[in-house]
């Protein structure tokens, strides 16, 4: 489980830095308007790099919170706390790269966790 959020969290931090290099900056509107016009794969791969950046990051967040700290690992409290640990650098590094693109990551993250959890509490009968 822990490999399995390894490689998620390692697919989500790269996704966000092509997301964050991808984003034109300091254009005006109709400049970016006609780039994504006359090029959309450009369009297509920053949508599609912001969409697998914040729900794996998402789904990273959830199991931490839910599902690992219960699984019988040996060490379960330092792999996991190192795992929170490089978590948080990840989310850090896409700051310092570019820090309006990521507070928008970490936004629709937080967003798509709430839905994520209070989805799961209607799946085991709890209240919403």
């Amino acid at each position: 489980m822990l490999k399995k959020n390894s490689v998620k969290l390692i697919i989500a931090t790269i996704c966000g830095y092509i997301y964050i290099g991808a984003v034109p900056r300091n254009d005006e509107l109709t400049e970016i308007l006609t780039q994504f016009i006359f090029s959309p794969s450009k369009l297509l791969t920053i949508l599609l790099c912001f969409l697998i950046s914040f729900t794996f990051y998402a789904n990273i967040i959830f199991e931490i919170v839910n599902k690992l700290p219960f699984l019988g690992i040996k060490n379960r409290k330092l792999d996991l706390l190192l795992f929170r640990i490089i978590s948080i650098l990840c989310i850090v590094f896409l700051f310092i790269i570019g820090f309006w693109e990521t507070v928008f990551i970490v936004c629709f993250t937080y967003f798509y966790f709430y839905l994520m959890v209070k989805d799961s509490r209607k799946r085991a009968g709890g209240e919403v």
